[in-house]
């Protein structure tokens, strides 16, 4: 094999190692939206395992190149490249650290957290309080009136991934895509409105044991009252 074809070789089993690194990434994304964090967690540590397989036969072709064109590397930068690439691997180690912390911390937050089928009926109560359908924060508000009670110091720790948004509100949001999958809470009812459905009502009823209005009868007795004059 001439010097050409061993570079080749290199150039196209790194960019092999580069494709399974980018499946593995797809992989544990759709891992974490299904919130399946053990397997993130596995897809991670595999992919990490793969960066450091990539970088070290790029160093390899590096030193092929180098070997194969009769040029030495002086002693001095032969030494400035040892100090970066154990300060790289320092990095790489720090982060994965970090990153492994992060999700013990999301599964101990997980167990510690007010569960998403608590959420069930306040969210389906509150919507019907509200008149049978409404805005996500004005329903997300009454959600969090009626559950004052159960949410705890974890509920309301902020996600890692959006600061701006605590636990609980999100927990909400997966009850209600969950919902929403049963038939119980409306789909189409507008951008950013939370509507029960029929079936919705009539699960409510059920659970809670109390007569739930129907939507016709909230429309009804919504309506401003006419004053007739004699």
């Amino acid at each position: 094999m001439s010097a050409q074809e061993l570079n080749t070789a290199f150039g196209t089993l790194i960019r092999k190692i580069e494709a399974s690194i980018e499946r593995l990434n797809e992989d544990g994304a759709k891992a974490f939206k299904a919130r399946k964090y053990d397997t993130v967690d596995q897809l991670r540590q595999e992919a990490a395992r793969l960066i450091e397989l990539r970088n070290k036969i790029a160093d390899l072709q590096k030193e092929w190149i180098r070997l194969s064109s009769g040029k030495k590397q002086p002693l001095v930068s032969v030494k400035v490249e040892e100090a970066k690439k154990k300060l790289r691997q320092k990095a790489k180690q720090k982060k994965l650290v970090s990153e492994a912390a992060s999700i013990k911390e999301r599964k101990l937050l997980q167990g510690l957290c007010t569960p998403e089928a608590a959420f069930r009926m306040p969210l389906l109560e509150a919507i019907v309080e509200l008149g049978g359908s409404a805005p996500a924060k004005d329903v997300l508000q009454r959600v969090e009136e009626k559950m004052r009670g159960q949410l705890n110091e974890y509920d309301y720790k902020p996600l890692p991934f959006q600061p701006r948004v605590t636990r609980w509100k999100k927990t909400a949001q997966w009850c209600r895509s969950d919902l929403l999958k049963e038939g119980l809470i409306k789909s189409g009812s507008g951008r950013g409105i939370w509507e029960i459905s029929e079936e919705g009502r009539k699960y409510l009823e059920s659970a809670s044991g109390k007569q739930v209005e129907t939507s016709a009868t909230q429309k009804v007795n919504q309506q401003p009252e006419v004053n007739q004059e004699t």
